[in-house]
């Protein structure tokens, strides 16, 4: 059996304005719990966010001086063996044009000595036969 309280006559009982101000004051304090625990996780957010801007920014410039290295190294090593590259290939064309010009003559050479001799096999024929 559950035991009976006495009631002590000395101490009155709260009133309802007491427990309405107790009932504020205890709102008050889980409103302000609860905004305080809301700027922490606001703060932890924007901490997270601004080390991952931060992150980001340093992994952009490392990827920018490493496009800058690459670009340098490219104009003191490969653009010189590039340049190099483009006049062996016109020189190859130029002497592919001389080779092709320097056979069309020989050919035409060629051709006006068959035709000679063969100009040539049909006197003397003529003059054997004569």
């Amino acid at each position: 059996m559950a035991t009976l309280r006495k009631i002590n006559p000395s101490v009155s009982p709260p009133d309802a304005m007491t427990q309405e101000t107790q009932s504020q004051t205890s709102q008050d304090l889980d409103m302000s719990a609860m905004q305080g625990v809301k700027a922490r996780r606001r703060n932890r957010e924007d901490a997270i966010h601004q080390a991952h801007e931060a992150r980001m920014d340093s992994m952009w410039q490392k990827l920018e001086a490493a496009v800058q290295r690459d670009e340098e190294q490219f104009h003191a090593r490969r653009l010189p063996q590039v340049q190099r590259l483009c006049e062996l290939v016109q020189k190859k064309r130029k002497l592919e044009d001389a080779i092709l010009s320097s056979k069309a003559e020989l050919d035409c050479v060629v051709e006006t000595a068959v035709q000679n001799l063969q100009i040539g096999i049909e006197k003397r024929t003529e003059d054997l036969n004569a």
